[in-house]
């Protein structure tokens, strides 16, 4: 599994995450006892040239000790629920690599961002996230309006043709539709995964689980028939596919020494309105907590973030040694470029996010 971000381990557990890929890594990671491994790439936060070069750089390391080792792979690239992230570039540099340095040829791209515990649901090819009691098109979420990664359509068919600008058309992609994955019609769906050929789209419908096992059932029919896939996937399909069972969430226990008397840190830098709620929940509350806010927008500064970063890193050190629990929140008024150069932005994001979390 090649992750764009660090959220995508959160539906697994006791699987290895690499997030190195020299030749001794990718050797290393061959010889892990699990069937799946995660190599955490965190491409969402680089340029479309730096996510080039890595995923080109990755398959080729894969490729070379998948042969030495006469062992074959199969690619999970894992994404964002809500269709951020470098698609369809990481996808197609992935299969061009590939079928450059071996007979491989791919058939087509699985394409299911369903994440249940998210509330990302995928629902007549629309792609849905829940908010409140509400399923909104993701298409119509501020998540589209992400200034490096944004987009219009919620049909997931229609995605599929706006991203890749017009090279595989709506009409083209294949659905596999609710009523199938609900009735387990494997032989039906066994047989669409069949006729997909030159690399076309596969869109999967799925608001549970269960629906992306069966899928994944007839998924193994059609491996075993001789089909070569790719997956463009959130968190769910790494969960089913390598066969992760379920664990309780953390406790206290877990994850705090009792012998501990130093205070806790919470971080937090995403600007959707999700997380602004959960925010002021938590600054809200009765807990025993200092609030600081980072402020991002000194970026543009001369001097830079740096003496923001040293300013709230002495704050938060001191509070921590005396046993106080701290929130470190950037600023909510986002800071945006005023361009519409999408990988200047993303540049700035990754500098404040840096400065964040060093």
């Amino acid at each position: 599994v090649l992750d764009d971000d660090p959220t995508g381990v959160q539906t697994v557990h006791g699987i290895a995450v690499y997030t190195h890929w020299d030749l001794e890594s990718i050797r290393s990671m061959f010889e892990e006892p699990d069937a799946m491994v995660f190599i955490l790439t965190n491409s969402r936060g680089m340029t479309a040239e730096e996510t080039r070069q890595i995923h080109q750089t990755i398959m080729q390391r894969i490729v070379q000790v998948s042969q030495k080792k006469q062992q074959p792979f199969l690619v999970i690239s894992r994404s964002d629920s809500t269709l951020r992230g470098h698609y369809p570039l990481e996808t197609e540099v992935i299969r061009q690599t590939v079928e450059s340095l071996t007979s491989l040829r791919y058939d087509g791209e699985v394409i299911i961002p369903f994440f249940m515990e998210g509330g990302r649901y995928t629902l007549g090819d629309i792609h849905y996230v829940k908010e409140g009691d509400q399923l909104i098109p993701a298409g119509q979420t501020e998540f589209a309006r992400d200034k490096t990664f944004g987009y219009k359509a919620s049909d997931l068919k229609a995605w599929c043709e706006e991203k890749t600008q017009g090279r595989f058309p709506a009409p083209t992609v294949t659905s596999i539709a609710l009523e199938d994955l609900r009735s387990v019609n494997i032989d039906k769906i066994t047989s669409q995964l069949m006729g997909v050929q030159h690399f076309n789209k596969i869109v999967v419908n799925a608001i549970g689980y269960e629906d992306v096992k069966v899928f994944v059932l007839a998924l193994v029919k059609a491996l075993e028939q001789g089909k070569e896939f790719l997956f463009r996937s959130a968190a769910a399909l790494t969960k089913v596919i390598g066969n992760v069972g379920d664990k309780p969430l953390l406790t206290r226990k877990d994850l705090i020494r009792e012998s501990s008397t130093n205070g806790g840190i919470i971080i937090v830098g995403s600007h959707v309105n999700k997380t602004t709620k959960q925010l002021e929940a938590l600054t809200n509350s009765t807990l025993p907590l200092l609030a600081i806010e980072f402020n991002q927008h000194l970026v543009v500064t001369p001097e830079g973030l740096e003496p923001e970063v040293q300013r709230v890193v002495a704050l938060a050190e001191r509070n921590l040694s005396e046993g106080k629990s701290v929130v470190i929140s950037t600023r909510r008024d986002r800071f945006d470029l005023k361009t519409d150069d999408k990988e200047a932005q993303l540049r700035v994001s990754v500098k404040i996010s840096d400065s964040l979390t060093s």
